[in-house]
């Protein structure tokens, strides 16, 4: 049947609003957060420096955003102070000299955190698509932490770009929850793909050859994710459960590789709280029904993930300690070092210190006589084992107790030794 054309600026006349205008109606003293990622609304963050002299002691919150961000500029500080749950490059200078904060937070417990108004969002700034007939915007590539601010917000304002996709998920939101609509038409902000070399390319190959058919994947945004998927390209019914995405995936579902069959939980679907790559990436995924856009507490949710069989996540970092943890980033050459000698690839080692030995010492001692107390359980009744028992108080402490006790004897005077003879009976 065909429907007649739609004029959404004639049903929401009332709503639509000048930046000059909208940023007017922002209070001072209030929380403000801008929309994530390819979805920061540009216009609004230039005229809340242009248009908001009124505004003071606002703070000024967000993720990962490539755009600008005039507002923790030299001169800028009366009137606002950015808080980052993420620090992107256009920020990264401000924190450090400390014209800016950091907020170190998972990013799964953020939308509660908003939600319960204990990070109380008073202001949402965020870019939508086009609204349709049915009165619904769609929060396009961008719902991550965006899905719970607008739900929160006392005051939301959108700018409307008809280059923003209609995504589906959890991604519309009705327009009468949003007080002005700024009409803009600019192309998204792009992340391009950065070039691979001869390293990034034998670390993806290793790491692809790690991951099964059927698999559901993670990945993170740097070479090494890229890599790995582009060595990907042989295997079969992959899935895709992860907190973003770009144009790799989108290679693979046209090339067969990922269709969602396999995935237990949400099968057939691509599901992600934020996208970044391309403008082809972009036009893709509008109106895709294979992409389904979720809150980061649903994406990033560790027990939510857990319900995904064969689960691989593929993520980058700056360097790796011994002991464990790593720091995020995208320098692929902290994780492996080059063996000229052998022509191989190899995990960097270091010595470990003299006190991780031996508290890793202690534990396989105590594992082994926790495994002889097993063995000397009979009838029901546990025998006592001496060597359990000195393992759980310390060689050293039972020496130094008992060399303790022959100090004290040998410490008596011998008025009171004699007198301990002959008070004894004979």
């Amino acid at each position: 049947m065909k429907t007649p054309p739609f004029d959404w600026k004639e049903r929401y006349k009332d709503k639509i609003a000048t930046p000059e205008a909208a940023i007017a109606a922002i209070p001072r003293g209030r929380r403000i957060l801008l929309g994530s990622g390819a979805a920061e609304p540009n216009v609004l963050a230039q005229a809340l420096c242009g248009y908001g002299q009124h505004l003071a002691d606002n703070e000024i919150v967000h993720l990962l955003t490539l755009g600008k961000a005039p507002y923790v500029e030299p001169g800028m500080e009366g009137r606002f102070r950015h808080t980052a749950f993420f620090i992107g490059a256009n920020v990264r200078k401000a924190v450090q000299e400390g014209r800016a904060d950091f907020m170190p937070v998972f990013l799964s417990e953020i939308p509660a955190l908003i939600q319960s108004r204990r990070v109380r969002i008073d202001v949402a700034l965020i870019q939508v698509s086009e609204p349709d007939r049915h009165g619904f915007v769609s929060l396009g590539v961008s719902v991550d932490i965006v899905r719970a601010a607008v739900d929160s917000a006392d005051l939301v304002i959108a700018e409307v770009n008809p280059n923003m996709p209609h995504t589906y998920g959890d991604s519309f939101l009705p327009v009468d929850r949003i007080k002005h609509l700024v009409p803009v038409d600019y192309a998204l902000p792009e992340r391009e793909t950065e070039a691979l070399d001869e390293v990034d390319r034998a670390i993806g190959k290793h790491v692809a050859s790690l991951v099964p058919d059927r698999a559901t994947l993670q990945m993170g945004i740097g070479k090494i994710p890229d890599a790995v998927l582009e060595a990907l390209s042989e295997r079969r019914d992959l899935g895709v459960h992860t907190e973003m995405f770009s144009d790799g995936v989108k290679k693979l579902v046209e090339r067969g590789v990922i269709t969602g069959r396999a995935k237990t939980m949400l099968p057939g679907k691509i599901v992600t709280s934020f996208i970044m790559g391309t403008r082809e990436l972009y036009e893709w995924a509008n109106k895709n029904p294979m992409i389904e856009m979720r809150p980061s507490q649903f994406t990033n949710d560790p027990f939510v993930i857990a319900r995904n069989d064969r689960m691989i996540a593929i993520n980058s970092a700056l360097g790796v300690r011994p002991d464990g943890p790593g720091g995020g980033g995208h320098a692929p050459r902290a994780l492996l070092l080059r063996d000229r000698r052998a022509g191989r690839l190899h995990p960097r080692r270091r010595p470990q210190p003299r006190r991780q030995a031996h508290h890793r010492a202690a534990r396989d001692r105590e594992e082994r006589h926790r495994e002889q107390d097993t063995a000397c359980v009979r009838g029901g009744r546990r025998r006592r084992h001496e060597p359990r028992r000195r393992a759980l108080r310390g060689d050293g402490i039972r020496r130094r107790r008992s060399l303790g006790k022959r100090t004290s004897a040998s410490a008596r005077s011998p008025s009171s030794r004699s007198l301990t003879r002959t008070s004894a009976p004979s």
